[in-house]
C-alpha cells in the first residue's frame, strides 16, 4: 500500500521504500522540458493520473489543493504502468511514482516536469494485521524488506 493512508490500531505498517511522485511528459511538450514550473501550470495542462479512489490520488490533490491548485484530469487511469504509456504517447502529462516511469525516461520516452517544488516523499508498505498470525516464511521476508516500523 503507499502512504499515506488511515489504518487501524491492529495494523502494523513496515515502510519498504520511499516513493516520489513526479509528473511525467513526452515529446508533445518538449517546449516544457527545460523550464522549471509552478504547480500552477499543471492546471492548464492535460494530465493522465490516477482513478480518484486511489491513496496517490488523494495525495496528490490534498497537496495541490493546500497550493491552490485543483486538477482536473484529461484521463483518470487505474494502473500507473497504462499512465506512463499514455503519456509516452503524448495523450497528457502523467502523474505517477518516479519508479513506474524510471525505464521511460531512460530510453529518452518520457521526460520528468521540473516542477519549483518536489512532492513530499512518501513509502510503499506492508501492512499485516496484528490479530492474524503470519507465518515463519512471511516474516523473513518482511524483515528483508523491512525499512522502518510506523506506529
Amino acid at each position: 500500500v503507499s502512504a499515506p493512508f488511515e489504518a487501524k490500531p491492529e495494523i502494523e505498517i513496515t515502510r519498504v521504500r520511499e516513493i516520489q511522485d513526479i509528473f511525467v511528459a513526452g515529446s508533445r511538450f518538449l517546449s516544457l522540458k527545460d523550464k522549471v514550473l509552478e504547480f500552477k501550470a499543471l492546471e492548464e495542462l492535460p494530465t493522465i493520473c490516477l482513478e480518484h479512489n486511489t491513496s496517490s490520488r488523494r495525495f496528490i490533490d490534498e497537496f495541490l489543493q493546500t497550493n491552490d491548485v485543483v486538477l482536473k484530469p484529461e484521463l483518470e487511469l487505474a494502473m500507473s504502468d497504462i499512465i506512463v504509456q499514455f503519456a509516452g504517447r503524448n495523450l497528457g502529462v502523467g502523474c505517477v511514482v518516479k519508479d513506474f516511469a524510471q525505464e521511460a525516461i531512460a530510453r529518452g520516452n518520457l521526460f520528468e516536469l521540473k516542477l519549483k517544488q518536489e512532492f513530499p516523499k512518501r513509502h510503499f508498505c506492508i501492512i499485516t494485521g496484528n490479530n492474524n498470525p503470519i507465518s515463519t516464511a512471511a516474516k523473513e521476508l518482511l524483515r528483508m524488506l523491512e525499512v522502518d516500523k510506523m506506529d
